[in-house]
């Protein structure tokens, strides 16, 4: 509950994340669950991280959405699909 706040948080604040690539597996993962057409990704702690989507409702309203927030790297390399070495 707290990783979503500071996540709130971090939005309400007008900061922004990292884009991700359509090319990525991680983001056919969003896209495919949700039908999203843009991702991006920001750190909430050393470990985890939160997805989220921007959704514009009309020329003058833009909603950024919290779509998922993963705790550690093991969560998002399985919606990845990212393999160990």
């Amino acid at each position: 509950y707290r990783l979503i706040l500071k996540a709130e948080n971090f939005l309400r604040d007008g900061r922004k994340g990292a884009i991700i690539s359509k090319k990525l597996p991680i983001y056919k993962y969003f896209e495919e669950k949700y039908g999203i057409n843009n991702l991006f990704l920001f750190d909430l702690s050393s470990e985890a991280r939160a997805f989220y989507t921007h959704v514009s409702q009309d020329e003058f309203k833009i909603l950024q959405i919290v779509l998922e927030v993963c705790e550690n790297h093991r969560e998002y390399e399985k919606k990845g699909k990212y393999n160990k070495h």
